[in-house]
């Protein structure tokens, strides 16, 4: 699997690093609507939970490579984001024992959501 991440990110035309997979749950506060149709009834029944990078894919497969290889790279601006249940990349790398991520993680200067 590491080799076909690699040939990807590889290529010229791949634009995919920075786009974010958006999560959502259900929304705790949710009363539906009355007097309505029963679609628009379910309308607002889900919030959005945060969103999936590349970098928390490669560490939840525990591809420690791969996961160095995108935090190496210029271009890469997500390493701040927030993922469903509020975990970090670096929990993502803590949680899954790739201790050379977690290093990564935190080597970078923009690396801001401990």
């Amino acid at each position: 699997m590491p080799e076909v991440c690699y040939a990807i990110m590889g290529r010229a035309d791949f634009g995919g690093l920075n786009c974010i997979t958006l999560c959502q749950k259900k929304d705790p506060n949710f009363v539906p609507m009355k007097n309505v149709s029963s679609m628009r009834k379910l309308c607002g029944q889900t919030v959005l939970d945060g969103g999936i990078t590349a970098l928390e894919l490669a560490c939840q497969h525990k591809l420690e490579d791969v996961a160095c290889a995108i935090l190496g790279r210029q271009d890469f601006d997500k390493v701040n984001n927030i993922s469903p249940g509020n975990w970090t990349c670096l929990m993502h790398a803590i949680n899954n024992d790739l201790p050379r991520a977690c290093l990564a993680i935190l080597d970078r200067k923009d690396f801001t959501a401990v």
